[in-house]
């Protein structure tokens, strides 16, 4: 499972649809000439945009182990046979969590186009296990023949579709701010 988060790979497309929408004109309402057009510099740092990824990758993460771990999301419950063997093994009860190597395994993870996205890695879940951590992922989201699915990695992604909203709309307003300083309006 991962779960790529942000628009960092979509920043310029973004900028352009903004600038769109942004009408440029000189503070002095004088009409540039081509000669004479104000050079538009857009820094990402100044608009708010470093970092912006890895800290929304970051928080979400930190939601999706919030809902497994305080268990916000009504999963069906684990078999009686299960808990019982969870107990006598000295497992934690609660449901997607064991030994709490997968809940601590999700993490935010660069990636080569500047973007980030939240998985878990591909390591094994035991010493010469054919399995891995992305396989359990996988399993608990969809479930199996033998196992329910318990979703946590969709339902934390539209939690988010609302805050990737309110994310836009702060960067939006951070480039018309940006704009502005600059001599446009």
């Amino acid at each position: 499972m991962a779960y790529r988060i942000g628009f960092m790979p979509k920043v310029r497309r973004f900028i352009k649809m903004a600038m769109k929408k942004v009408r440029v004109a000189l503070e002095s309402d004088e009409r540039p000439s081509l000669a004479v057009s104000p050079q538009l510099i857009l820094d990402p740092a100044k608009m708010g945009l470093s970092g912006l990824g890895k800290d929304m990758a970051e928080e979400f993460a930190d939601d999706l182990k919030a809902l497994i771990t305080r268990q916000l999301i009504a999963w069906v419950p684990l078999s009686p046979g299960y808990t019982k063997r969870k107990r006598m093994l000295g497992l934690d009860p609660r449901i997607l969590i064991a030994t709490g190597r997968y809940v601590s395994s999700i993490q935010p993870i660069a990636q080569k186009d500047g973007s980030w996205i939240v998985s878990v890695p591909d390591t094994p879940l035991r010493a010469g296990s054919k399995y891995t951590l992305k396989d359990l992922a996988r399993w608990l989201e969809y479930g199996t023949r033998n196992m329910p699915a318990r979703p946590h990695w969709r339902p934390a992604r539209n939690l988010w579709r609302t805050k990737i909203v309110q994310m836009k709309e702060k960067l939006k307003f951070n480039m018309v701010q940006e704009l502005r300083k600059q001599g446009y309006r």
